[in-house]
Formats: C-alpha cells, structure tokens, sequence
C-alpha cells in the first residue's frame, strides 16, 4: 500500500520530502518511512525511527555508539535488476548473492549527501581491509552519469577497485531505484536529484537485511560484521 501511494502521490511526496529534510523532525520521519517501504510494519518503522534519531541538521552520520542489538531487520528480496559497472560489465542482483554487499545510492554532480555517502563506504572499505564487504553504488542520474562515464566517477570517488559504480538506460536505472523504494525527485531543469542517504546491506542469501539512512562507518562495519558471521555459520552446517 506504501508504494502504491508513493507511486500516486510523488510529485506531492516530494515537495514534502523538501520541506521535511530542513527540519530535526522531518528527517527523522523521512528515516522512517523510507525503511518502512521495504520493512513493511509500522512496528519497524518505530524503531527505525529511534535507532536513527538525531539532534543536529547535519550530512554527517545521525548514529552514534554500537548498532544496537535489535536494529530491525527486513530479510526482504532485492529487486530484479541489471545495470552497468565502471569496467563495462553486466551487473544484476545474482551479483548479489553469495557474499555481504553494501548497496547505496549517489550521482556525480551531488555536492551534499553524496560525498558522505562516497566517503562512508570508502571508510568502510578502508576499516575492514581483507574482510570488506563488496560495495555498489547505484547513480541516481542515468541523465548524465552515463555507462561511459562511469570510470571516471570511480576514478574521482577514489574507490577500491572492488566497488562497483552502475549505470545503464535510464529506464533500468529509474525502474531499478523504485525497485529499492528510493525516494527521490529529479529537478528537471536543473538535473539534481533530492534523496536521502540510504544504504542498505546485503546478507549472503541475496536479501536486504538491513536499511540505514545516513550511516555511520561503526554501524556499517558491525552490521557486515554480523552477516559475516551468519555466513560463516551457515558454511560449517
């Protein structure tokens, strides 16, 4: 029903999503909301919104401690996809499978989130060294952030070379988007898109098993740590 009425009313939802990301409250909603579209209980959608309350306006992570124990988790399907990395490379959700994977989203004229988001998964990357989990960063802007372009955006993110940038046609990067329940609005004249700073990780299985808005490393690193964990388990059965 979420996303029947996302899908309605999104033009009306996005001027919302402007109006609430200016204010403490609203971005904790937004939080929220964003989760419940692919958590589906209002129950998650409450301790989303404490796991992810906040006291300050800020791009840096609105978490603060350890990823408490009884952080939400969703164990939903990723959507069906198939998009194109920097290298030139068919990328779909089989890719998905098998290992932990971060998934987020950013595009290469962003001047706000997105640097935060780059710099949280470089972060992550960086921390976990041998034991990082494989990251992709699905762009936004399929307008401008084209197939070939895409080497260049990893280049300019400085990205280890086991993250992935995607792109494709717009059609499959947009259809891709909604498929991950993303809001976002794109500004038609000039190109930007408003969106907020989800990420979510992939377990083993191929499911989303947990969604955060805005991160921190900390919470990235215990949350890989713990689906790690849970394959590893699972192998020695």
């Amino acid at each position: 029903m979420l996303v029947a009425i996302f899908v309605t009313w999104r033009d009306d939802l996005a001027a919302a999503f402007l109006t609430l990301r200016h204010s403490v409250a609203g971005r904790v909603a937004l939080a929220a909301v964003s989760l419940l579209l692919i958590g589906g209980t209002t129950a998650a959608a409450m301790r989303i919104a404490d796991g992810l309350a906040i006291e300050n306006i800020s791009y840096d992570p609105t978490d603060a401690g350890e990823l408490p124990d009884n952080y939400p988790r969703l164990g939903t399907a990723v959507p069906a996809f198939t998009l194109v990395d920097q290298e030139g490379r068919a990328f779909s959700n089989e890719n998905l499978r098998g290992h932990v994977t971060l998934v987020t989203f950013a595009f290469a004229h962003c001047h706000t989130v997105c640097p935060a988001i780059v710099q949280t998964m470089r972060s992550v990357a960086a921390r976990l060294g041998d034991q990082a989990p494989d990251i992709a960063v699905i762009t936004l802007d399929p307008w401008r952030d084209t197939p070939s372009r895409l080497p260049q955006m990893h280049a300019d993110w400085q990205m280890p070379s086991r993250v992935r940038v995607l792109s494709g046609e717009i059609g499959d990067v947009t259809s891709t988007l909604d498929g991950f329940n993303v809001p976002w609005q794109r500004d038609e004249a000039t190109g930007d898109v408003v969106h907020p700073a989800l990420v979510y990780a992939i377990d083993a299985e191929g499911r989303i098993a947990y969604g955060f808005n805005n991160p921190s490393v900390d919470w990235l690193a215990e949350a890989v740590g713990r689906l790690a964990g849970e394959k590893r388990l699972a192998a020695e059965r």
